[in-house]
This record gives structure tokens, sequence and C-alpha cells, in this order.
């Protein structure tokens, strides 16, 4: 707004002098002043746009970033929401293979002691047959 008002105030300026050297002798100065006034008005107003066109693309690509960011923050606390959650559900079905594991190991090695025995016998039984 400012480089807005200030053009203006130039433009006007330059049309002030412009009118008054028209009005005068028509004065060259005058004229030319005008003239310069006006260009430097014409200089202003792109120069300040640019600076304002820069100054937009800088805060969008900071909003980009920062969306971006916050997007990446909250894909990840979801994730290990429904991560904990699933755990939570899983919880006592891994508590339950985790113990009957433990009684099948325990178990197998009962089996294995069991198997070994009856190899014992097997051979016990074996002598007494050939003994015969």
């Amino acid at each position: 707004n400012s480089a807005l008002m200030q053009t203006g105030a130039l433009e006007v300026g330059a049309l002030g002098l412009t009118t008054l050297a028209g009005t005068a002798v028509l004065d060259w100065t005058g004229v030319a002043g005008a003239g310069m006034l006006a260009l430097a008005g014409l200089y202003v107003l792109p120069h300040r746009r640019g600076q304002v066109r820069a100054s937009y693309r800088r805060a969008v690509a900071r909003a980009r970033e920062d969306l971006r960011a916050a997007v990446r923050r909250h894909f990840h606390s979801e994730i290990e929401r429904a991560l904990r959650k699933v755990r939570g559900a899983l919880a006592p079905y891994d508590r339950f293979v985790r113990r009957e594991s433990s009684h099948v190991d325990s178990a197998a090695v009962d089996v294995d002691g069991v198997a070994r025995e009856i190899d014992v016998v097997r051979v016990e039984v074996g002598r007494i047959g050939q003994q015969d």
C-alpha cells in the first residue's frame, strides 16, 4: 500500500508540475522534472511488486514446509497410536501362546525322557528274548 501511495503521489506531483509548466511558458526544465518524476513512479511500482511477489513466495514455501512437517508428525503419531492399539488387542493372545509354548516345551522334555526309557526297555526285552 505504501508503494502504491508513493507512486500515486509521484504521479500526481508529476501531473501537477506538468500542468504548472504547461500553463507557465512551457519551461523545458519543468517538463523534464515532471517527466523524471513520472518515470520514477513507473519504476517504484514494478520494483515494489517484485518485492511483494518474492515475499509471498517465501511465505508460501515456509507455510508449505510447516504443513508438510505437521502432516508428517500427525501421521507418525497416528501410526504409533494404531500400533499400541493392535499390541493391546493382541496382548492376551501373546501371553496365551507364550504360556502354552512353555507347556509344550516342558511336555517335549517329558516325552523325550519317556522315549529314552522306552528305548532302554526295548533293549532289555531284546536281551531277554535272545537269552531264551
